[in-house]
């Protein structure tokens, strides 16, 4: 998925847009904008379809005040989120689609179990060293310190899952994936690039 966005990483302006899909059911589609590391506002709602969600994302980046082709949508492309993915890709947006199952990236193979506990570090490590700015001390910051890791056998990090959680009592972390996911996506950006501390 590198080459794609090979053009987008080196422009100047960053903005992104995470996408924590939730079709139906108790949990909320959670969409976090972020220019860089700064946080500029969250949106969610339950019970809306694939194409609702699409269509909520590019009514935020408009909202922002932000052209297409500055813009990355980074979406938890597990189960129904695919749709979301390849109707943003249809209509020629930047996408970046994370599969939360899918294997760590390669320098970072012998650390984590899946791309999930890659991503979540990566937002441990931003809020640790003080590099994000975030407008909104809600429900993203009620979430965010409820997610755990802990080490497999082998030493490597794994995230507690959502479903562990569940059965703990807590809720879906929706608020702290679709941050986790933005900041995933900003990390790509000329102006932090060289800032990616879980490296």
């Amino acid at each position: 998925e590198g080459n794609e966005l090979d053009s987008w990483k080196f422009r100047p302006v960053n903005h992104v847009i995470g996408i924590d899909v939730a079709r139906f059911g108790d949990d909320n589609t959670v969409l976090t904008a972020l220019d860089n590391y700064k946080h500029l506002g969250t949106e969610w709602y339950n019970g809306k379809d694939t194409m609702k969600t699409v269509g909520q994302a590019i009514g935020m980046m408009k909202a922002n005040g932000w052209a297409q082709d500055d813009t990355l949508f980074v979406v938890d492309d597990t189960g129904v989120g695919g749709g979301v993915t390849d109707r943003l890709n249809e209509l020629g947006y930047n996408v970046l689609p994370v599969n939360n199952g899918c294997k760590p990236t390669e320098e970072a193979i012998d650390d984590f179990v899946t791309l999930k506990d890659q991503v979540y570090w990566h937002l441990r490590s931003v809020f640790r060293d003080d590099l994000i700015s975030l407008q909104d001390l809600g429900r993203v910051v009620g979430e965010v310190p409820k997610i755990r890791y802990d080490y497999t056998s082998n030493g490597k990090i794994k995230i507690v899952d959502k479903k562990t959680m569940k059965k703990e009592g807590e809720s879906s972390p929706d608020f702290a994936d679709s941050l986790a996911l933005a900041v995933w996506g900003a990390r790509l950006g000329s102006a932090v690039a060289s800032v990616d501390p879980e490296v």
